[in-house]
């Protein structure tokens, strides 16, 4: 376990930063391999809402460079909503959890192309959107929004000689692969395993999972360590750990 010590608001983790996420060495543009196909998609969700129902509507793109030649979508429902009927698709429903696939012989779905997934859901309390889009297995984004580095969760307290961790993950895909630089600014004396954090055209929707350890230290007050984490061309995320002192 590499030991890093972080004095009062120091600028950057240093150590840590070249341990988990040292700067890619630049590649030569004229031997760079190109990037693998992908795919990628968008969901733009639209319903029509009633008291105890609604008709949701999702419009989904392919953004990717590869043509879908057979669409398998997957969803989760809120609690409370249930699905009742869906329009040109074989469905499963596992829980909240939806399977629709598109019908065998429908034509590929072309990179910029787009197809719609019609269905009815009743719920119980508020009308609430599904969420956990995937396409064939890939996390769907949301047209609109910028690429991002996404953390969960963004605050951990951790006890002083105990660790936690978070997870991490991109809310887009890269068209290569990618490390994740991070940096730690902030007090107290902290500790995690030297590893590399990196993410390509296929797992960028998987989270991973990363440990700091809050070792002892003399003094009796709190210590806060923030680390941010970015990923060029991604808006960068960061998480606060709070050390709740033993002294």
């Amino acid at each position: 376990m590499s030991r890093n010590s972080v004095r009062r608001w120091s600028a950057t983790f240093a150590t840590l930063a070249l341990a988990v996420t040292g700067l890619a060495a630049p590649a030569a543009p004229a031997s760079a391999a190109p990037a693998p196909a992908a795919v990628a998609c968008e969901v733009d969700f639209t319903s029509s809402i009633w008291t105890g129902g609604y008709v949701g509507n999702a419009r989904i793109r392919n953004v990717g460079d590869i043509p879908w030649n057979s669409v398998l979508v997957e969803f989760t429902l809120p609690d409370n909503h249930q699905l009742t009927s869906i329009w040109n698709y074989n469905v499963q429903v596992f829980g909240q959890h939806v399977r629709a696939e598109r019908a065998i012989g429908a034509p590929p779905v072309p990179p910029g192309g787009s197809i719609d997934l019609g269905f009815v859901v009743r719920y119980t309390g508020t009308a609430l959107p599904p969420s956990n889009w995937r396409v064939n297995g890939v996390a769907c984004s949301a047209p609109g929004r910028s690429p991002a580095v996404l953390v969960d969760p963004a605050t951990r307290t951790v006890p002083e000689g105990s660790s936690a961790s978070f997870t991490v993950r991109l809310s887009h895909p890269p068209t290569q692969s990618v490390q994740v630089q991070m940096t730690i600014n902030g007090t107290g004396v902290w500790a995690s395993p030297p590893m590399v954090i990196t993410f390509s055209p296929t797992d960028w929707s998987t989270p991973k999972s990363y440990l700091l350890y809050s070792t002892q230290d003399a003094d009796s007050f709190d210590d806060v360590a923030v680390l941010t984490l970015t990923v060029p061309g991604y808006r960068p995320a960061t998480v606060t750990f709070t050390q709740v002192d033993d002294d």
